[in-house]
């Protein structure tokens, strides 16, 4: 474009420049006449529209793309006329535009170029077409003479954007439609879960029921807690493929979080006889950059499946250490989990992280969805690490992730498991919760879980939100739990009415909300929640929030 400009400007240099030599030798004409023929052969030859105008803004010279682009057949029908009254008098809205705000004068009345956009030309038959135009003055002797635009038809362009615009809309509402499915989806699923392992976790400890019974229970619980791991790797493998999980990087020590999710996967372990072997292959304690509870989510899952397909007696390896730098800087920490389990055959590996592929299905009676390891794979590659596995048929195999390493020590999360510890002082409390439920069975459960677990304290449901702000004035309770999906008003709402009122805005509350959402838990905590457990109940976690309020 450049170039064109300047060539345009030599040339219009030279047609003035002519034009004043006039009368002067034949010679000299003749020579300007045969540059002037070169000049016209070279800007005829490209496809770039291009005028000349003098200081009146009349049209001084025009190319064969100018002439087609405007619809004209003949150079004589621009040459001499003024530009701004032929082809750019109006706004693409078709209102007048003033001499003054053509921005092509620019180019010799201040001396500086302009480039624009976001205008339209216009036809000889009327009609207007989007252009992208540059003007460029033209300086002789140090004097300002004229300009060169030089201009394309955008009309394809736009139409591109359009489309693109049109696209990226209707994708941003498929994501929209996506994420209001799955919160809705997350709600009628985890609903009737919430009864199902609650009131399974209240006979658990019925010390009333024979073995038989305690067993069928514990079938009951095994079978509803894969149920809900199903629903959560589900929504999982959705939420990553929408893009609206939420990831917060931060430095997390590996031996840490290694053995916390050692201690979780034990009890399998031990009933399978199953040992565990921890080895750190570095000088130091190494920390990596990645979201925690992704990682300890990851790592559950690898380790329950080194112990899942495991022979009785087996053994698990973790190993972690630091490996070579890469090309981009960074030096990852690998962590690899080694089972002596019966392998993977070579041609199945490609399959392994497929989402319903389960491996050897057909083989096994050990549960699984198929979703685990594709949740997982997705979940390290959006905190930039990597995964792979090795495995040998008849030996076990070894699955491997890495992560960056991190520096920043002095910045890790040390979280500690608070575990619950039961005692009479407990069981004792005395208070009073107010909980904002329209679900009859959520509420028995919550009110058995009161009654079994904290005898003394006192709980008073009721299933309007809108009654909220006045029951809490009236009883003064310790807590309030409220639910989100209420028969008159969403429980966000209800959690405003009680901030905005004075006597009510230092009481605690906790939702208790079957809908798992990350943005909805962000929304309500930021709302002023203390804090959102999602349903269903884990019911040692619930008397633990419950104790932390009610003292």
């Amino acid at each position: 474009m450049t170039i064109t400009l300047l060539i345009m400007a030599l040339y219009l240099s030279m047609l003035i420049t002519l034009s004043k030599a006039r009368g002067t030798a034949e010679q000299s004409t003749r020579e300007f006449g045969e540059s002037e023929e070169r000049f016209k052969i070279l800007l005829n030859s490209t496809a770039e529209a291009i005028y000349g105008i003098d200081l009146d803004g009349n049209c001084t010279f025009t190319n064969k793309a100018c002439i087609q682009l405007l619809g004209y057949t003949d150079s004589d029908q621009l040459l001499g006329k003024n530009m701004h009254d032929l082809i750019h008098y109006a706004h693409p809205d078709g209102s007048l535009m003033d001499v003054n705000d053509y921005l092509i004068f620019k180019a010799f009345i201040e001396g500086d170029g302009s480039h624009v956009d976001n205008e339209v030309l216009w036809r000889c038959d009327g009609t207007p077409f989007p252009a992208e135009y540059w003007s460029y003055p033209i300086h002789i002797n140090g004097k300002i003479e004229g300009a060169v635009v030089t201009f394309f038809d955008i009309t394809e362009r736009q139409q591109t954007l359009e489309k693109i615009n049109q696209a990226r809309s209707e994708a941003e509402q498929a994501n929209l439609a996506k994420s209001e499915f799955l919160s809705r989806m997350s709600h009628e699923l985890r609903t009737p879960m919430n009864s199902i392992l609650g009131f399974g976790q209240l006979l658990v400890i019925e010390e009333k029921l024979s073995a038989t019974q305690k067993k069928c229970i514990g079938h009951m619980l095994n079978s509803g807690k894969h149920l809900l791991n199903l629903i959560n790797e589900v929504l999982d493998i959705s939420r990553i493929e929408s893009g609206h999980i939420e990831l917060l990087p931060e430095p997390v020590l590996i031996n840490s979080v290694i053995r916390e999710m050692l201690e979780s996967v034990q009890p399998q372990a031990d009933a399978r006889k199953i040992k565990f072997e921890l080895i750190n292959r570095s000088d130091i304690q190494l920390c990596v950059i990645a979201d925690r509870q992704r990682l300890k989510q990851v790592l559950l899952n690898l380790l329950s499946n080194a112990v899942k397909y495991n022979r009785e007696g087996g053994s698990v390896i973790i190993e972690y250490e630091l490996m070579a730098e890469t090309e981009a800087g960074t030096v990852p920490v690998r962590i690899s989990i080694t089972d002596t389990g019966i392998g993977i055959a070579p041609y199945n590996i490609p399959r392994l992280f497929t989402p319903f592929e389960r491996i050897g299905a057909e083989t096994t009676a050990t549960e699984g969805t198929g979703l685990g390891l594709a949740v997982v794979k997705k979940l390290i590659s959006a905190m930039n690490g990597a995964i792979g596995v090795a495995s040998e048929p008849g030996t076990g195999s070894t699955f491997w992730i890495e992560f960056p390493m991190s520096m920043d020590h002095h910045k890790i999360n040390r979280t500690v498991n608070n575990l619950i510890i039961k005692d009479l002082n407990e069981i004792n409390k005395q208070g009073t919760i107010l909980y904002i439920e329209d679900n009859f069975s959520n509420i028995e459960l919550v009110e058995q879980i009161i009654a079994s677990q904290r005898l003394n304290i006192t709980l008073i449901s009721n299933i309007h939100g809108m009654e909220t702000v006045q029951l809490a004035i009236k009883y003064q309770p310790d807590l309030i739990l409220l639910d989100l999906n209420l028969p008159d008003i969403h429980g966000y709402d209800v959690l405003m009415l009680l901030q905005a009122e004075i006597k009510t805005r230092e009481i605690p509350v906790v939702v208790i909300s079957a809908d798992a959402m990350p943005l909805q838990l962000a929304k309500l905590l930021k709302a002023g929640a203390r804090n959102y457990l999602t349903k269903p109940l884990d019911v040692p976690a619930f008397l633990q929030e419950v104790d932390k309020w009610v003292v």
